[in-house]
């Protein structure tokens, strides 16, 4: 029973840091960077295309100890374009994920993924140009290596 309790007061505690983080990373993007998507590009106010951001990604993905992406939009998918999990940059999302429907829709969606064959609890939250979904920023935090700490 108390291992149940714990876990659940865990995911409690992570559900509400990755929300958060998340929100905090795709706020930055949109104001600090001012990201739009044009012709199927993401750029930045000056028209810069993203890729060149990649230093950028990695100062602010230090400032939480979670992975954290940022997907760009390709057709009717997403791509990671800057990741800080192994193996996993430039590869999709896959319309069959749990997030992919409240992505699609625009909206956070917060919940498990397993991405590789690590279990994350995760946040998905839109980064917006003038109402419009860009992109999208992750959050994740690997749930055994959280309840592992939490519990020993």
């Amino acid at each position: 029973m108390i291992n149940t309790i714990g876990n659940t007061a865990v995911n409690t505690a992570i559900t509400k840091q990755v929300e958060d983080e998340a929100k905090m990373f795709a706020r930055t993007w949109e104001k600090a960077y001012g990201l739009d998507l044009i012709d199927n590009e993401l750029v930045d106010a000056d028209g810069n295309g993203i890729s060149t951001y990649e230093s950028v990604f990695k100062e602010l993905a230090s400032d939480t100890s979670s992975d954290v992406t940022l997907f760009v939009i390709e057709g009717n998918d997403y791509i990671r374009q800057f990741t800080t999990i192994a193996g996993k940059q430039g590869t999709n999302l896959g319309t069959s994920h749990a997030a992919y429907g409240d992505m699609k829709a625009g909206k956070v969606y917060t919940g498990e993924a397993l991405i590789g064959t690590t279990n994350y609890l995760t946040c998905y939250a839109p980064i917006t140009h003038n109402g419009n979904v860009v992109a999208y920023s992750f959050v994740g935090v690997d749930l055994d290596t959280a309840r592992g700490v939490i519990t020993t």
